[in-house]
Parts: C-alpha cells; sequence; structure tokens
C-alpha cells in the first residue's frame, strides 16, 4: 500500500494524507523528506523549485531534485531526455548505488525510483507526484504532509507547532537556494474567479469533460473522484483567461493520475483540441 502526494498546475498540492491547497510561492521548498526516529529507514529528500510563467500571479514546478544514497538527481523543465546527476548532465536512463537508485522516462514524465520504494515522477512541465509505501507513515514532513492519515495535521511547521495557513506552512519548508528574489506567494493579488467564467469553463468542452457522466473519463469515476481535478481545471483557466494549453495540461493531470491507479482513459485529446 502506497500514498501519493502531488503538485500539479499552478500549483495545487494534495499531501499524502489527501489535503489539498494552493500555494503560489517561487522558492525551493522540501516536498518530502525523512525525518522520524525509525533508524530502520533510508535517508532522502525531494525538493521542487517554482517558477513563474506569463503571469506573476501564478507559479508552475520548473525542478525537482531527489536526494539519496550521496546522490542527487535533478530534472528541469523542458530537459526531456536529460537528468542532472551531481550536476554533471546526463541522457536517461541511468542507474547509481548498485540499481539502487535508477532514473528513466516512462510516456511523457521521467521517473526516478529507489529501491526501498519511493517513486517520483516529473512531467518537465507541471505535474510532479511522490509515492512512498505505508512504512514511511508518522515519519516523513515538508509540503506532502506527515502521512499519518490524518488531513488535519498536515500543515506542520519544522519544529512541530501547526501552521494557520497554507503560505506560512510553505514558507517554513522554504531552502535557501540563492535565489533573493523567490516570493512566498501571491500575497494579496491571489487570482480568483468570477462565477461567469467557472460556469464557462465548466462546460462539457472544457473542463467540465472530466466529469461528464458518457465522457472519455468516466471509466475512472469509480476509482478516482474527478471533483478536485475539475475545480483546479477550472481555477488555472480562470488565472490564463483560458488559454488552451492550461486546459490540455488539466485534463492530462486526470488521466495520468487514473493511468496510476491502472485505468487508462478514452482517446481525450482530440476532443479537447490538444496535441500529444
Amino acid at each position: 500500500s502506497t500514498a501519493v502526494c502531488r503538485a500539479q498546475g499552478d500549483p495545487h498540492y494534495t499531501t499524502f494524507d489527501g489535503r489539498r491547497y494552493d500555494m503560489m510561492g517561487t522558492c525551493s521548498y522540501t516536498m518530502a523528506e525523512l525525518c522520524g526516529d525509525d533508524d530502520t529507514l533510508p535517508a532522502f529528500s525531494v525538493e521542487a523549485k517554482n517558477e513563474h510563467r506569463g503571469s506573476r500571479r501564478v507559479s508552475y514546478v520548473g525542478l525537482v531534485t531527489v536526494h539519496a544514497y550521496s546522490h542527487s538527481v535533478s530534472l528541469t523543465r523542458g530537459e526531456v531526455g536529460f537528468v542532472l546527476v551531481d550536476k554533471q548532465r546526463s541522457r536517461l536512463p541511468v542507474s547509481l548505488s548498485e540499481g539502487r537508485l535508477r532514473v528513466y522516462q516512462s510516456g511523457p514524465r521521467a521517473v526516478v525510483e529507489l529501491v526501498f520504494g519511493l517513486v517520483v515522477t516529473y512531467d518537465w512541465d507541471c505535474q510532479l507526484a511522490l509515492s512512498l509505501p505505508a512504512r514511511f507513515q508518522d515519519q516523513v514532513c515538508g509540503l506532502c504532509g506527515n502521512y499519518n492519515g490524518d488531513p488535519a495535521d498536515d500543515f506542520l511547521l519544522p519544529e512541530g507547532d501547526l501552521a494557520p495557513d497554507a503560505v506560512e506552512f510553505a514558507s517554513s519548508w522554504k531552502l535557501d537556494d540563492g535565489d533573493y528574489l523567490c516570493e512566498d506567494g501571491c500575497q494579496n493579488n491571489c487570482p480568483a474567479c468570477t462565477p461567469g467564467q467557472a460556469q464557462h469553463y465548466e462546460g462539457d468542452r472544457l473542463c467540465g469533460m472530466l466529469t461528464k457522466l458518457d465522457g472519455p473519463f468516466a471509466v475512472c469515476h469509480g476509482t478516482l473522484d474527478p471533483r478536485s481535478f475539475l475545480e483546479q481545471c477550472v481555477y488555472d483557466l480562470c488565472v490564463v483567461g483560458g488559454e488552451r494549453l492550461s486546459l490540455c495540461r488539466g485534463l492530462s493531470a486526470y488521466a495520468q493520475a487514473c493511468l496510476e491507479l491502472g485505468i487508462s482513459v478514452g482517446n481525450w485529446r482530440p476532443l479537447a483540441n490538444c496535441r500529444k
């Protein structure tokens, strides 16, 4: 049994325990790291750096770094098929520490696979997922939460107190990456949808395709509730004024999540006018 933590879109986060929040900061953050007292578990950390694209009101995951077995493995937006291993650019696939750390490409995504069960996937664009086995429950911390089965206490600061909101929570897991211009969030300028925009983007030919009962995604509804993906898709389209690429990203996020659960959805790309 495993749990998945995600950062997708501009970034919408879902913790291992299923808590959802939005955070628009553009710094480097600890997504998950070992911080419990179980000495039998191997040390690791996963970091993500966000960046603005077009709008300064939102951000996207642009760099993902995994530290394990004394190696650092970094995936950079747009660098499809390549990885930085200990700051050296390498073509995929890569195998390190006698096969205990593997990096390879699977379809449109890079996969970092650790022998102890951590799997990190990044699509070289804006979708990041971390999968961890159950033996790491209550032994991790960071933006992905503490993985103890209770979403209510996921906003834990490093010193163990609960943060009052997502911005303070994320800020506490910020890493010093030398970027002095990075921001903690959209402050008082956070984007929002008007009711008219929301209604329009929830239409069957746009984000509403996700929840359409006879649509290409219906086969997955019973396994994975599409409503949170619908909300995120609509929100992203409001921010970018309906840009097609954002719609394709939103639909692809749900398709990918379904695929990870072993369900292949219908051919939605022609219907949404999305290229491969």
